[in-house]
Protein backbone atom coordinates (compact mmCIF):
# COMPACT_ATOMS: atom_id res chain seq x y z
CA UNK A 1 0.00 0.00 0.00
CA UNK A 2 0.96 3.75 -1.05
CA UNK A 3 2.20 6.07 1.67
CA UNK A 4 2.10 9.23 -1.04
CA UNK A 5 -0.82 10.96 0.03
CA UNK A 6 -3.00 12.71 -3.37
CA UNK A 7 -2.43 16.56 -4.38
CA UNK A 8 -4.18 18.84 -5.85
CA UNK A 9 -3.54 20.76 -9.20
CA UNK A 10 -5.26 23.26 -10.98
CA UNK A 11 -5.62 22.31 -15.06
CA UNK A 12 -7.31 24.70 -17.45
CA UNK A 13 -9.72 21.99 -18.94
CA UNK A 14 -10.87 20.47 -15.23
CA UNK A 15 -10.72 23.06 -12.79
CA UNK A 16 -8.76 22.34 -9.72
CA UNK A 17 -7.62 18.31 -9.62
CA UNK A 18 -6.77 15.81 -6.78
CA UNK A 19 -4.41 13.32 -7.97
CA UNK A 20 -2.35 10.30 -6.52
CA UNK A 21 1.50 10.79 -6.95
CA UNK A 22 1.88 7.05 -8.42
CA UNK A 23 -0.71 7.73 -11.10
CA UNK A 24 1.39 10.63 -11.99
CA UNK A 25 3.47 9.59 -15.65
CA UNK A 26 7.23 11.11 -15.85
CA UNK A 27 9.09 11.82 -18.94
CA UNK A 28 12.82 11.73 -17.55
CA UNK A 29 13.81 14.17 -20.59
CA UNK A 30 10.27 15.94 -20.68
CA UNK A 31 8.54 16.52 -24.05
CA UNK A 32 10.21 18.69 -27.03
CA UNK A 33 9.66 22.21 -26.09
CA UNK A 34 8.44 21.47 -22.48
CA UNK A 35 11.93 19.89 -21.00
CA UNK A 36 11.76 21.30 -18.05
CA UNK A 37 8.18 19.50 -17.26
CA UNK A 38 8.72 16.27 -16.64
CA UNK A 39 5.42 14.89 -14.71
CA UNK A 40 2.00 14.61 -16.56
CA UNK A 41 -1.17 13.64 -15.15
CA UNK A 42 -3.87 11.81 -17.39
CA UNK A 43 -7.31 12.61 -17.85
CA UNK A 44 -10.64 12.32 -19.59
CA UNK A 45 -14.01 13.73 -19.38
CA UNK A 46 -16.67 11.70 -18.67
CA UNK A 47 -18.16 9.72 -21.35
CA UNK A 48 -15.19 10.50 -23.72
CA UNK A 49 -12.94 7.85 -24.27
CA UNK A 50 -11.35 8.51 -27.63
CA UNK A 51 -9.66 11.75 -26.32
CA UNK A 52 -7.44 12.46 -23.04
CA UNK A 53 -5.93 15.01 -21.69
CA UNK A 54 -2.09 15.24 -21.03
CA UNK A 55 -1.74 17.72 -18.36
CA UNK A 56 1.51 19.11 -16.49
CA UNK A 57 1.39 18.66 -13.38
CA UNK A 58 3.32 22.20 -12.49
CA UNK A 59 1.64 23.98 -15.60
CA UNK A 60 -1.84 24.59 -15.21
CA UNK A 61 -1.53 26.35 -18.93
CA UNK A 62 0.43 23.08 -20.63
CA UNK A 63 -2.07 20.58 -21.76
CA UNK A 64 -1.68 17.83 -24.64
CA UNK A 65 -4.97 16.13 -26.36
CA UNK A 66 -3.88 12.79 -26.82
CA UNK A 67 -5.54 9.47 -27.54
CA UNK A 68 -4.62 5.40 -28.24
CA UNK A 69 -4.14 4.63 -32.01
CA UNK A 70 -6.91 2.26 -32.16
CA UNK A 71 -9.31 4.65 -31.46
CA UNK A 72 -8.04 6.09 -35.04
CA UNK A 73 -8.15 2.99 -36.54
CA UNK A 74 -4.18 2.26 -36.32
CA UNK A 75 -2.19 0.17 -34.96
CA UNK A 76 1.80 0.31 -34.64
CA UNK A 77 4.63 -1.63 -34.65
CA UNK A 78 8.03 0.00 -33.40
CA UNK A 79 11.70 -0.93 -32.41
CA UNK A 80 12.68 0.62 -29.01
CA UNK A 81 16.66 1.09 -28.69
CA UNK A 82 18.35 0.01 -25.59
CA UNK A 83 18.72 3.24 -24.01
CA UNK A 84 14.97 3.64 -24.78
CA UNK A 85 14.27 0.66 -22.72
CA UNK A 86 16.29 1.44 -20.28
CA UNK A 87 14.79 4.99 -19.87
CA UNK A 88 11.49 3.17 -19.42
CA UNK A 89 12.70 0.09 -17.68
CA UNK A 90 10.92 -1.92 -19.82
CA UNK A 91 10.58 -5.55 -18.42
CA UNK A 92 7.91 -6.77 -21.38
CA UNK A 93 6.37 -5.29 -24.24
CA UNK A 94 2.85 -6.44 -22.83
CA UNK A 95 3.18 -2.97 -19.87
CA UNK A 96 3.69 -0.52 -23.14
CA UNK A 97 1.55 1.89 -24.32
CA UNK A 98 1.60 4.32 -27.21
CA UNK A 99 -0.35 7.44 -27.08
CA UNK A 100 -0.47 10.19 -29.78
CA UNK A 101 -0.56 13.72 -29.84
CA UNK A 102 -3.06 15.83 -31.35
CA UNK A 103 -3.01 19.69 -32.29
CA UNK A 104 -5.53 21.84 -34.01
CA UNK A 105 -4.43 23.20 -37.54
CA UNK A 106 -5.22 26.40 -39.24
CA UNK A 107 -8.11 25.55 -40.97
CA UNK A 108 -9.98 24.06 -37.74
CA UNK A 109 -9.06 20.06 -38.74
CA UNK A 110 -7.14 18.35 -36.36
CA UNK A 111 -3.47 16.91 -36.74
CA UNK A 112 -2.24 13.67 -35.84
CA UNK A 113 1.20 13.38 -34.66
CA UNK A 114 1.55 10.10 -36.13
CA UNK A 115 5.75 10.45 -36.08
CA UNK A 116 5.98 11.42 -32.65
CA UNK A 117 4.58 8.90 -30.32
CA UNK A 118 4.21 8.74 -26.75
CA UNK A 119 5.57 5.54 -25.48
CA UNK A 120 4.66 4.95 -21.43
CA UNK A 121 5.37 2.02 -20.11
CA UNK A 122 2.22 1.87 -17.86
CA UNK A 123 3.29 -0.46 -14.97
CA UNK A 124 5.98 2.25 -14.05
CA UNK A 125 4.47 5.28 -15.23
CA UNK A 126 7.87 6.13 -17.40
CA UNK A 127 7.35 7.21 -20.47
CA UNK A 128 9.71 9.00 -23.75
CA UNK A 129 8.29 10.74 -27.20
CA UNK A 130 9.79 8.66 -29.93
CA UNK A 131 10.74 10.61 -33.06
CA UNK A 132 10.25 8.30 -36.38
CA UNK A 133 12.17 9.72 -38.80
CA UNK A 134 13.61 5.94 -40.52
CA UNK A 135 10.76 4.40 -41.84
CA UNK A 136 12.56 1.43 -41.02
CA UNK A 137 12.10 1.86 -36.91
CA UNK A 138 8.37 1.18 -37.23
CA UNK A 139 5.39 -0.26 -39.25
CA UNK A 140 2.04 1.88 -39.18
CA UNK A 141 -1.07 -0.49 -39.74
CA UNK A 142 -4.30 -0.41 -40.14
CA UNK A 143 -6.07 -2.17 -36.73
CA UNK A 144 -7.33 -5.77 -37.20
CA UNK A 145 -5.28 -5.86 -40.53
Amino acid sequence: MSTERSVKIMTLQFGEQEISPESTLHFADGLPGFESLTAFQLFHEQGEQAVHWLQAVAAPEVTFSVTEPHSLGLAYELTLSDAECESLQLESSEDVVVLLLLSSDDAGGVHIHRNAPLIINWRNRKGLQKSLTDPQEFTLLRAGA
